[in-house]
């Protein structure tokens, strides 16, 4: 089975790359950019990421932009996919902060499609969680579909220190109860 996964890749394509298909229609390389956003409207997040921003973190909101659409992933509260996609740059209820351009991708939009509806499939919103599966880590996931450069690590670090000192606390609290038990 790992061998099967690994043939069709998690993107559903059969090149070197998990998402990358067999065959490829020549077309003229597409650039593919990362929109970054503060999370949500508010004032006070703007704030925060001004300042946390120069120190390489923040609160961010990310979507990657393809063939004219922006792609993005978020929570939902029924059962279905999270993956959404917007006009580039206006993602409704977040702030737009900057873009930046991550490379070019050799992919024809019937390919992108063709990733897209295995992500979709992948990316249920029911398994959105803040620290350790959302937006950004999407946006990570379809960078390396597209076989373009990550997003960079500020976009991320917030996001990982938390899960990391969510991580300490449990074992923290399993030791403890070890320990008293």
């Amino acid at each position: 089975a790992v061998g099967a996964s690994r043939a069709m890749g998690a993107c559903g394509t059969k090149s070197a790359h998990p998402l990358a298909s067999e065959k490829l229609t020549a077309l003229a390389p597409e650039p593919v950019t990362l929109h970054v956003y503060d999370v949500g409207m508010s004032s006070e997040v703007q704030a925060f990421n001004k300042l946390f921003r120069a120190l390489g973190t923040g609160m961010f909101h990310c979507g990657v932009e393809v063939h004219g659409r922006e792609w993005s992933y978020r929570a939902t509260p029924h059962e279905g996919t999270g993956v959404f996609s917007c006009r580039p740059r206006h993602c409704e209820g977040h702030n737009y902060c900057e873009s930046i351009g991550v490379g070019l991708t050799r992919f024809p939009p019937s390919e992108v499609d063709r990733m897209l509806a295995i992500l979709e499939r992948d990316w249920p919103g029911q398994q959105y969680d803040l620290l350790k599966r959302n937006c950004c880590h999407f946006a990570h996931k379809l960078c390396g579909c597209l076989e373009v450069a990550a997003p960079p690590d500020w976009v991320l670090s917030l996001s990982g220190a938390g899960a990391a000192l969510a991580a300490t606390g449990d074992q923290v609290d399993a030791l403890g109860r070890a320990l008293t038990d």
